[in-house]
């Protein structure tokens, strides 16, 4: 698996919808993370089984709901910011 999702927002018949990594995002999301921590539009994660830690963030913040996700591999969780979407 990628070190890096990312969602693609779309339109399709004159509505947006989520493309790119967006089902994998979500299969992570629901049914192998776990939060740890939570921040101002970041969330820390940590991977059930291979004790990974992941971030969720909204990098295009300007968009409506803050915009497409994006959820990556954290080297050290305890250097990990929420303030600070890279």
């Amino acid at each position: 698996m990628s070190r890096e999702l990312n969602d693609v927002w779309e339109v399709y018949d004159s509505r947006m919808r989520p493309m790119g990594d967006a089902q994998s995002i979500d299969d992570l999301l629901k049914n192998k993370l776990v939060e740890v921590r939570r921040g101002d539009w970041a969330i820390l994660y940590r991977h059930k089984e291979t004790g990974e830690f992941w971030e969720l963030t909204y990098p295009q913040g300007e968009m409506h709901g803050g915009g497409p996700r994006r959820l990556r591999i954290v080297s050290d969780p305890n250097d990990w910011r929420p303030y600070q979407l890279k």
